[in-house]
């Protein structure tokens, strides 16, 4: 029996900027806030007894993912009512794998250690959100009105074409090569394997109507309606 240790490297950087500014003595503000975080490991997470350390056997699936949100408002103050307007988009772009990657994936009947490599894979999302809400005061009625759109794009497995995966029913059957089942991405042009890149989209929007109204000193009702469509998701 023999043991080792393997180091993980994993980093975090977060960076933060926010701008405001007020102008006509207050009644219109700018603002905007840009977040921005970067995580990254060196995919030493094979390395469990499940696996039998696959990372020590160089078999690594390293990790990078940028994650950032940017939003942008503007506010109006007018007599007796303010316009709050927004805008802001998300974007994510996360990678994991071996861009070097050359031996598939293979598990064997009985044995608890798969090997192979970690294939480079990348997830990219991006989203854009719109949103504008009115406020008025109206007596014994405080009213809220806005509505919002959003639409999101997303990409999975953007990455090279994998060597598959294999599996094997015994031992004897992986020294005579001969796997009972072989998984794997062709083109049906030509019979080589591609990559399967896949890209969806989706649209989103939201109204509301808000009454807080003061009925008495003792009673307030609040009162309200909201409508919430989210649309199905479309492949490309």
């Amino acid at each position: 029996v023999c043991s080792s240790d393997l180091s993980n490297y994993s980093h975090y950087d977060q960076y933060l900027v926010r701008l405001d500014h007020s102008m006509r003595e207050g009644k219109d503000r700018l603002s905007a806030r840009w977040l921005n975080e970067h995580q990254g490991d060196e995919g030493a997470t094979s390395n469990v007894l499940a696996t039998l350390a696959q990372a020590i056997r160089g078999e690594r699936g390293p990790f990078n993912g940028d994650f950032s949100n940017l939003n942008l408002g503007y506010m109006r103050v007018f007599t007796r009512a303010v316009n709050d307007l927004r805008f802001s988009t998300q974007l994510v772009n996360t990678s994991k794998g071996n861009p070097d990657a050359i031996v598939p994936q293979m598990s064997i009947t009985g044995i608890t250690a798969p090997f192979g490599d970690i294939f480079f894979s990348r997830t990219k999302l991006r989203s854009y959100e719109v949103r504008d809400t009115v406020s008025l005061e109206r007596g014994r009625h405080s009213i809220r009105v806005g509505a919002e759109w959003r639409r999101i794009f997303k990409g999975l497995s953007l990455g090279p074409a994998t060597a598959g995966t294999y599996n094997f029913a015994s031992l004897a059957a992986f020294a005579a090569d001969t796997p009972f089942k072989q998984t794997l991405n062709v083109d049906p042009s030509t019979g080589l394997p591609t990559a399967l890149p896949r890209y969806f989209h989706q649209f989103e929007y939201a109204a509301f109507l808000q009454d807080d109204w003061k009925v008495t000193r003792r009673l307030n009702l609040n009162i309200g309606v909201r409508n919430d469509y989210y649309g199905p998701v479309a492949e490309k």
